[in-house]
């Protein structure tokens, strides 16, 4: 038996991850949520992407190392935190984690 959750509401997630690494700002954090869901809301994605996932990107986010975050170092976090947990080559669209990674690539280019 499987039971399946669900994500929590926008921001509901936020709320969760501004408590967890209050060292980011709310505009970075609302980021990374809205390119959570528009992976998982894609229809080109089948599987999930958790709170962990997101929670991830927050926490290398938070590292010193990322004080003024660019649109590229962003991009670099996600493909880490985000394609990495699907199949296939983040550079092979026809695969899950190449589709991740156009979304991501749309998301941070927003």
């Amino acid at each position: 038996c499987t039971l399946s959750v669900g994500y929590p509401p926008v921001e509901e997630e936020m709320k969760l991850l501004q408590a967890w690494h209050p060292e980011l700002s709310r505009k970075l954090v609302a980021r990374v949520v809205t390119i959570a869901n528009s992976i998982r809301n894609s229809p080109a994605v089948m599987a999930g992407l958790s709170v962990r996932a997101t929670d991830e990107a927050c926490r290398f986010l938070g590292d010193p190392m990322f004080q003024d975050v660019q649109h590229q170092e962003l991009a670099d976090v996600l493909k880490t935190s985000f394609c990495e947990r699907f199949d296939g080559a983040w550079d092979d669209v026809g695969s899950e984690r190449g589709q991740v990674w156009l979304l991501v690539e749309k998301g941070v280019g927003a």
